[in-house]
């Protein structure tokens, strides 16, 4: 193998290297409390968080958040660390539904589908919707802390006033490490073979 072809694997390896040390988001987080459904009179049309009184008051987190979350449980829209935005369904797919600023931190979930699964009517006080979201986890400035934006799956149920989102695994890191792995062998069996 000759030097610029050694010199341009090692710069691939290099920038693989450097994408895969992104620190993948993992855990759950359930989120519950007040909030009410808005409609049309028909259908559901969305969630409403910011229904204060009307609908339960402070929003909570509960039980002990696991994964990258741990440590944020009680954490609440009363202590200011955590904010619930409402949202329509025709908001998504880039509508933010929360973001929790502690620590030095901003964890955010967004939006990217949402399907109802049921109680699409009525009173709406058996709505359940679920979908998929973006969790990103940055500097409270907005700068990189490591991680890297992570697909999660979420629930919400309006008879128990909770969101609840588990992150997915991503096959992107996993594929990252084994093509560096073959890099590595490839490399040291031509050294072996020279």
């Amino acid at each position: 193998m000759n030097k610029f072809t050694r010199m341009m694997a090692g710069l691939a390896l290099a920038i693989f290297a450097s994408n895969a040390s992104a620190i993948a988001i993992d855990g759950s987080i359930n989120i519950g409390g007040g909030s009410q459904v808005l409609n049309n009179g028909t259908n559901s049309t969305g969630i409403d968080f910011n229904c204060g009184a009307t609908c339960g008051g402070s929003v909570n987190m509960f039980p002990a958040p696991t994964g990258s979350f741990t440590g944020l449980g009680g954490l609440s829209t009363n202590s200011g660390a955590l904010t619930l935005y409402s949202f329509l369904y025709t908001d998504i797919p880039s509508q933010v539904i929360w973001d929790i600023n502690y620590n030095g931190l901003l964890y955010k979930y967004t939006l990217t589908s949402v399907n109802v699964v049921s109680g699409d009517s009525g009173d709406f006080s058996g709505l359940v919707l679920n979908g998929t979201g973006i969790v990103s986890i940055t500097n409270s400035d907005g700068t990189s802390a490591g991680f890297t934006d992570t697909v999660s799956g979420w629930i919400y149920s309006q008879s128990s006033g909770s969101f609840s989102s588990q992150t997915v695994p991503e096959p992107g890191t996993i594929a990252l490490l084994g093509l560096g792995l073959l890099g590595i062998g490839a490399i040291r069996r031509m050294k072996k073979s020279a």
